[in-house]
């Protein structure tokens, strides 16, 4: 019987995913009471929604008493429940928030510079798609991708937050969000809780920074976690539940209340190289790429930070008090300019 001190849950497909799987929320509180009891344990909801989009969906999680003591949302951002409302840990979302801008620079140049080289090295290969935050590459035989996706593999070390997933004949290398980890140990140190007994259960890719057994050494997940997730599970020597999403979630609360847990990989399991990539898979089928929603407010709003900027600006140069003040100046002067003429035209 594990001496479990924090429970860390994901959210959707490890709570959420069900639309019969309501009733099993009362065998979840009941274990989460029973945690409690026995040692104390405090409850934390790690999701990559936004703070409103898990408080509506946990209001009426409130009938039942289910309500976490801490929650890290977008993957990365840490509040805190208290007798005002869940409330930031201010410190550590303003550097976990930096962290992540300047990951996000190197990954872009690093994920052109390998499109680049692995394109310029063979002629056998083609681009499946190759955006800001994701690379696909197609190649003519599985074990030239096989060589591949080794060397982008030991490239991508460098990269917490770079994946490279082989599928047969195509490489895949995409972004997973990498701070569930560092934001799990940091709450765990704050908390005084040592990884020993840090209880982790995700089923996304999203949640292998927190199942590999750095910052929680229990680990488990549901049935219908993702092969890679099931991989890391296994050699975390957690246990991979019998069940899907919540059911699966009790089964592994009950695995390690009853000191029966299991690491043994289900009979269909299959690394990926051995299957079809299901994101080229859903392309070839004719799925519309989604476009990105234009925010026009968000353009206006920076429109008028620089224009703001632009004004403190002329009134420092005005008085020569900056550098290059004549040049800072004259797009203005000719502005006055150009109006002075329209007045006149206009009279």
């Amino acid at each position: 019987m594990a001496d479990v001190k924090l429970i860390v849950t994901d959210l959707d497909g490890t709570l959420i995913g069900s639309m019969n799987a309501f009733p099993a929320y009362e065998e979840f509180r009941d274990r989460l009471a029973t945690y409690r009891a026995k040692y104390g344990t405090v409850w934390v909801a790690c999701t990559g929604r936004s703070l409103r989009s898990f408080l509506h969906f946990f209001a009426p999680m409130e009938t039942l008493n289910l309500a976490p003591e801490y929650v890290i949302i977008k993957h990365a951002y840490i509040y805190r429940l208290t007798r005002f409302g869940y409330r930031p840990h201010y410190a550590w979302n303003f550097f976990v928030r930096y962290h992540i801008w300047s990951s996000k620079l190197y990954m872009r140049e690093a994920l052109n510079q390998w499109h680049r080289m692995i394109t310029g090295m063979s002629d056998g290969v083609s681009t499946v798609y190759h955006r800001r935050n994701r690379l696909c590459l197609r190649f003519s035989t599985e074990d030239a991708a096989e060589a591949a996706a080794r060397m982008l593999t030991e490239k991508a070390k460098e990269f917490k937050h770079l994946r490279v997933y082989q599928y047969l004949q195509e490489v895949d290398i995409r972004t997973v969000p990498f701070t569930k980890g560092l934001a799990l140990g940091e709450l765990a140190d704050r908390l005084g809780i040592n990884a020993l007994h840090v209880l982790a259960i995700g089923n996304g890719h999203n949640d292998i920074s927190m199942l590999d057994g750095s910052v929680a050494k229990l680990t488990g997940c549901p049935l219908n976690a993702e092969v890679d997730v099931m991989a890391t599970v296994h050699r975390s020597k957690g246990h991979i539940a019998t069940k899907k999403v919540l059911e699966g979630v009790v089964e592994i609360l009950d695995a390690y209340l009853e000191g029966k847990v299991s690491s043994e990989l289900p009979e269909w399991w299959a690394p990926n190289k051995e299957q079809k990539n299901p994101r080229s898979t859903q392309r070839a089928m004719g799925h519309p790429k989604k476009k990105g929603k234009r925010r026009p407010k968000t353009v206006a709003a920076g429109w008028l930070v620089v224009l703001i900027a632009y004004a403190v600006l002329l009134v420092f140069a005005s008085f020569g008090l900056v550098p290059f003040s004549g040049r800072i100046l004259k797009p203005f002067m000719w502005m006055m300019e150009i109006m002075q003429r329209i007045m006149v035209w206009l009279t």
